[in-house]
């Protein structure tokens, strides 16, 4: 076979013209592309740098931009983050391995082998929020298998100023409303959910008379924000029929008003035998929501007498508790006075209350269901990069090792894999990029946008950065445009500090092919 040469002077210039003018277009356009990520990166800086300090970091979520926090969803971020990686890289590089060294050779499992490659790749290009879903369905709800999460929910205790208690599944609250009356906003009537104090009863006494409430009010176009007597309120524009709705936006000045409660806040408290019962807020003396009192599932009871009771709650009312025991299925009724401590263990539990690994079924919005709905997003990324890792890897060395003796998982454990472990780290990289900023998903399968907790089990519900930003995005004050602009700034560095670990152990692995 001959080779013939480019001899011709003006064909040679001419290909050399064109090689120039591709690396100019190739330098072109990853020049726009660098210019337009680094404008959009400074205008994010520009905006969030001055919300950037301790409070934002340690802080929870608030009405207020300049009190906004991002604690709960940088933990809840890190918590979902954490178990989708423990999950979705043993599993994925393990499928890796499976497909891409251990091969079939019979005709009908070559056949299979296909389907699953193919299977895999497609789902690589699935939009995240159809994971949402199967993760809504398969962890969350676990196909009903194990009931609702209702079938799940603590019962709270509330004990009143008479001495009574009320035992049950609190459902709701019937909201007080107030009559809020002045010169410029006319009568107004507002409700409690209107209070900047998340409460069922704000921090003032009404009593028979209304009180004169003194403070400052401002007015953004949308809703007037009172300050007065140590609390805050916001009543919307279209409440208000006087002209003070249609004015200009203004800026916080004298004001004087005065505030009468009609109604009276009340829970509404589902009891075993009662039905649905109004317990006034005022009446209330004490209320205890995390006692685990009564729990759907398997209750176990310790009593100031010594005895443990097993069994499932049959009725609670006021005073009492009746279970079916565990052993022999007999009604047995005590007192809420004689339970020295609680523990709950449902059929379907692994784990106490105060374990961080609880499991609990079924999962619904938790944290472990977060994980596990990311898990399956990057799950196809991390086989589908693990693989062309292996394949990287010359067939010289398998050779070589199994020409030494080496059974086949030897081969793979010693040579190959290891040989891989780069390729294997820049995809789980890639894939833990793309779950730390996922938001569909976990909306989907219910994901919180206003906790104030950090999660402290696998049970807790959580809060995540992305939702958290979206959330800020959609607020109608333009200062949380900003604030959402220091929790990207918080996103990206937290992402940076996963992905320079991943780049710390893929050099600290890595070894020379040789």
């Amino acid at each position: 076979m001959s080779i013939k040469l480019l001899s011709d002077p003006a064909k040679r210039d001419k290909r050399r013209k064109m090689d120039r003018r591709f690396l100019w277009l190739c330098l072109g356009v990853t020049s726009i592309s660098v210019i337009a990520l680094s404008v959009l990166l400074i205008t994010i800086f520009a905006q969030g740098v001055k919300h950037l300090d301790g409070h934002f970091l340690g802080g929870g979520p608030s009405r207020y931009p300049e009190e906004a926090g991002f604690k709960a969803a940088i933990l809840g971020s890190i918590w979902i983050l954490a178990i989708c990686a423990i999950t979705a890289l043993p599993l994925g590089v393990g499928t890796a391995v499976f497909l891409e060294e251990f091969k079939p050779k019979r005709k009908i499992e070559k056949r299979a082998h296909s389907v699953v490659q193919l299977n895999i790749r497609n789902l690589a290009g699935v939009p995240s929020v159809v994971y949402g879903l199967l993760g809504l369905t398969l962890f969350a709800r676990m196909f009903g298998l194990f009931g609702t999460t209702n079938q799940y929910a603590r019962w709270d205790e509330y004990k009143l100023a008479n001495g009574q208690k009320v035992v049950g599944l609190t459902t709701g609250n019937q909201q007080g409303s107030y009559i809020f009356k002045s010169d410029l906003l006319g009568s107004v009537e507002i409700t409690d959910d209107q209070f900047a104090d998340d409460s069922v009863k704000p921090n003032v006494t009404i009593g028979a008379d209304p009180i004169v409430v003194d403070g400052t009010i401002a007015y953004d176009g949308e809703e007037f924000a009172i300050e007065a007597n140590g609390i805050k309120m916001f009543i919307p524009g279209w409440l208000v029929e006087t002209e003070a709705a249609d004015a200009e936006p203004f800026e916080a000045r004298p004001f004087a008003s005065t505030l009468a409660r009609t109604r009276d806040a009340a829970y509404i408290v589902a009891t075993p035998q009662r039905g649905e019962v109004e317990v006034p807020a005022s009446s209330i003396k004490d209320r205890e929501s995390d006692i685990d009192t009564v729990f759907v599932r398997r209750n176990n009871y310790i009593l100031k007498d010594g005895r443990i009771l097993k069994g499932e709650l049959i009725s609670a009312t006021l005073d009492d508790i009746t279970i079916q025991t565990e052993d022999d299925r007999q009604l047995v009724t005590f007192p809420l006075s004689d339970i020295s401590s609680y523990k709950r263990k449902e059929m379907f539990q692994l784990g106490d209350e105060d374990w961080p690994f609880l499991i609990r079924f079924p999962l619904g919005g938790s944290v472990l269901t977060g994980g596990l709905t990311l898990m399956l997003v990057v799950l196809p990324i991390v086989i589908i990069s693990s693989q062309e890792a292996l394949k990287a890897i010359p067939n010289s060395l398998r050779e070589a090792a199994l020409a030494m003796g080496c059974t086949r998982w030897q081969m793979v454990s010693r040579v190959t894999l290891p040989a891989a472990v780069p390729g294997i780290m820049t995809g789980a990289i890639l894939a833990m990029s793309r779950a730390i900023g996922e938001a569909a998903p976990i909306l989907v399968i219910g994901g919180a946008v206003f906790v104030t907790f950090s999660p402290t089990n696998m049970m807790d519900t959580f809060a995540a950065m992305p939702l958290q930003i979206y959330t800020w995005t959609g607020m109608p004050n333009e200062d949380f445009k900003e604030v959402a602009a220091t929790g990207i700034i918080v996103l990206l560095a937290v992402l940076l500090v996963f992905n320079t670990a991943a780049v710390l152990i893929r050099q600290k692995l890595q070894k020379p092919l040789s």
